[in-house]
C-alpha cells in the first residue's frame, strides 16, 4: 500500500489562499518559505506539543522552557509580518483617500483588511 502525505500541501495552500483574501499578499508558500511562513509552522507544532504537557498550561511556567521560548519569537515574527502588511496599507489609503481607495478596488473584491480599514475610516478612530 502507499502511502501520500498531503497534510503539509493543503496546509500551505490554505495559508496561501488565507493571505490573499486576507490581505492581497502572495506568499507562493508552497514553493519557497519565508520566515513568516516558517513561524506559522512552528507556532502550530509548538500549540499542539504544549496541550499534551500539563505543567506548561501554565504561561509563566511555558515561557521558562525552551518551547516557551521559542514560541514568543515564533509569535513576535508573525506579529511583525501583519503589523508591516496594515502599516503599508493605511499608509496607502491615507495617501488616496477613502474614495479613492474605494474606486481603485471597484473591480476586484475587497481584502479583509480593506474592509476593517474602511470601516475604521468611516466610524473614526473610537468607533
Amino acid at each position: 500500500m502507499i502511502s501520500l502525505d498531503m497534510f503539509e500541501h493543503v496546509s500551505l495552500m490554505t495559508l496561501d489562499s488565507l493571505q490573499k483574501c486576507v490581505f492581497s499578499h502572495n506568499s507562493n508558500c508552497q514553493e519557497k518559505m519565508s520566515d513568516y511562513i516558517s513561524a506559522i509552522i512552528e507556532l502550530s507544532a509548538l500549540v499542539v506539543r504544549r496541550q499534551y504537557r500539563l505543567h506548561h498550561y501554565i504561561d509563566f511556567i511555558y515561557y521558562l522552557t525552551e518551547d516557551g521560548r521559542r514560541f514568543r519569537q515564533a509569535c513576535d515574527t508573525v506579529h511583525h509580518f501583519t503589523t508591516e502588511v496594515i502599516q503599508e496599507r493605511r499608509q496607502e489609503l491615507c495617501r488616496q483617500g477613502a474614495e479613492a481607495w474605494l474606486k481603485s478596488k471597484q473591480d476586484k473584491t475587497l481584502d479583509f483588511i480593506d474592509v476593517l480599514l474602511l470601516a475604521r475610516v468611516r466610524l473614526g478612530p473610537g468607533g
